[in-house]
C-alpha cells in the first residue's frame, strides 16, 4: 500500500509538471495565434485600402473624362461647368 501511494504521488507530481508544461505551451501558442491574427488583420486592411484607392482613382478618371466630353460637346471648360452648377447659370 505504501508503494502504491508513492507511485500515485509520483504520477500526480508528473501530471502537475506536464500540466505546467502544457500551460506554458498554450500561452506560447496563444501569443503566436494572436500574432498571426494581427498579421492577417493588417494584411486584410492593407488589401482593402488598396482596392479602395484603386476604385477611387478609377472614379476620378471617369469623372474627368465626363468633364472633357462635356467640354467638347458644350464648348464650356470644366471650370465653367462647375460654376454653372454652383450659381445656376445656363
Amino acid at each position: 500500500a505504501k508503494f502504491l501511494s508513492i507511485v500515485e504521488a509520483g504520477f500526480t507530481s508528473c501530471n502537475i509538471a506536464s500540466h505546467a508544461g502544457l500551460a506554458m505551451s498554450n500561452s506560447v501558442t496563444q501569443s503566436s495565434d494572436a500574432w498571426y491574427q494581427d498579421a492577417a488583420k493588417a494584411q486584410i486592411q492593407s488589401e482593402r485600402m488598396g482596392r479602395a484607392e484603386l476604385l477611387n482613382g478609377r472614379v476620378a478618371m471617369l469623372g474627368f473624362l465626363v468633364g472633357l466630353i462635356t467640354e467638347f460637346l458644350t464648348g464650356h471648360g470644366i471650370a465653367s461647368q462647375i460654376t454653372f452648377g454652383l450659381f445656376g447659370q445656363g
